[in-house]
């Protein structure tokens, strides 16, 4: 499963941002949740304490980071660390979540407001998605789903990757989130010091495509789940603050282009014939660990791991001695 990029850097973002500013309240669970039972029950436990807040007393907001992929039967899915990636049987489509939100006891009258974050994947082979249409089908729930007082902000539309940004230490939404939030979309609004959800929406659609744009060449445009948004305030804006902008740097990078010259030479020494799968696996590796490089300190442990993997396999085929050319099963592996 590819890497959830950035997504403890941009909570740690949050943290900095609204620990001290007292309109907005953090409430985090003890423990990420890694299962459909787990998250359930924590978004079930944080809407039965919550105080609704904002200007009107009436606003609860959920910021969630995951993984969205899309079942055999065409259901938008979350997919979770403890999710088996070739078991759709195993993924939690993401309607249970939106009704458990919508359908909050004693926050019938609220407000609630989803800021989804799932977009990461826009393919992978090993895990049987060729293009990721999450985003299209959670439109398709949402045009058909009966949610009370729900909105869903998505952040990206159609076939668009919500992006990774390393430059900021974070993703293009969840910057652009917090940001949005302690007062910027207001800025960009009409300053009357209160974020509505419309001035939140627009913000986030300009600002997160803007940066898409110029630092990747491409679209990221985060949606909305009605067309006409209705009048809803958020939050207060008190005082002004620049929400950080620093570059990440990765861990252990030093020797990545070392370990694919090393790849290189062995290719030049036609190791691959002598096992194709295991010099696929080695070739996956290198991949995987460039990803975990640019992926966040919640990958640290794992970039250690997969370099030791990595290691034992070039080991394993450096030790190996050349074979002289011989009646080969395949021409295809025929030196």
């Amino acid at each position: 499963v590819p890497p959830n990029a950035f997504a403890a850097e941009d909570a740690a973002r949050m943290r900095a941002t609204y620990g001290p500013y007292h309109n907005i309240k953090l409430s985090e669970p003890d423990h990420p949740p890694l299962d459909s039972t787990k998250l359930l029950s924590a978004v079930e436990s944080f809407l039965s304490r919550v105080t609704p807040g904002g200007p009107d007393k009436n606003i609860v907001m959920i910021y969630l980071s995951a993984h969205g992929v899309v079942n055999t039967v065409g259901e938008p899915c979350l997919l979770l660390p403890n999710h088996d990636p070739l078991n759709c049987e195993t993924w939690m489509p993401i309607s249970r979540l939106l009704d458990a939100i919508s359908q909050a006891p004693n926050l019938e009258a609220c407000q609630k407001v989803v800021l989804l974050d799932a977009g990461r994947i826009d393919d992978s082979w090993r895990m049987g998605v060729i293009s990721n249409t999450f985003s299209i089908a959670l439109d398709g729930l949402l045009a058909k789903a009966q949610l009370q007082n729900c909105f869903v902000v998505n952040a990206s539309t159609g076939l668009e990757t919500a992006l990774a940004a390393p430059e900021i230490s974070g993703t293009a939404f969840g910057y652009y989130v917090t940001a949005g939030l302690r007062g910027a979309a207001d800025e960009h609004g009409n300053r009357d010091r209160i974020v509505t959800l419309d001035e939140l929406a627009k913000y986030l659609h300009q600002q997160v495509d803007d940066w898409a744009v110029s630092h990747r060449a491409t679209h990221q445009r985060p949606s909305i789940s009605i067309d006409e948004i209705p009048q809803v305030k958020l939050v207060d804006v008190a005082g002004s603050v620049d929400v950080p902008q620093e570059p990440w740097s990765p861990l252990q990078s030093a020797n990545t282009g070392a370990l694919w010259e090393t790849l290189e030479q062995l290719e030049n020494r036609h190791a691959y014939s002598r096992s194709p799968l295991k010099w696929g696996y080695l070739q996956f590796l290198l991949e995987r660990r460039d990803a975990e490089l640019l992926a966040g300190s919640a990958y640290n442990e794992q970039v250690g791991n997969t370099l030791l993997d990595i290691q034992a396999l070039i080991n394993e085929f450096e030790s190996e001695t050349e074979v002289p050319d011989r009646q080969s099963n395949s021409l295809a592996m025929r030196q």
